[in-house]
Formats: C-alpha cells, sequence, structure tokens
C-alpha cells in the first residue's frame, strides 16, 4: 500500500498520506526538478 510505504520512507511507524521536506539539503536540485515535472503532467491533463 503507497500510504504505508510513504510512512516507512519517512521515518513514521504508521501509513502517510503526504510528508513535508523541511529542509532538502543536497537534494534541492532533485525536488526542483521533479515540481517542475509534476506541474508539467498536472497542465497536460487539464
Amino acid at each position: 500500500n503507497a500510504k504505508a510505504q510513504l510512512g516507512e520512507v519517512a521515518g513514521l511507524s504508521v501509513p502517510a498520506s503526504s510528508v513535508a521536506i523541511v529542509d532538502p539539503g543536497e537534494a534541492k536540485g532533485y525536488l526542483e526538478e521533479i515540481a517542475k515535472k509534476v506541474s508539467e503532467i498536472r497542465s497536460k491533463k487539464q
């Protein structure tokens, strides 16, 4: 189940439907790329 996996990778012992990244550190560029691609996908659906 996706919620269980998300909770697990976030370090939680319960399922989660969302998480927040407070300090991306060196991964900031990757997160910006992901956000851009998600935005592009969403705009294509409309």
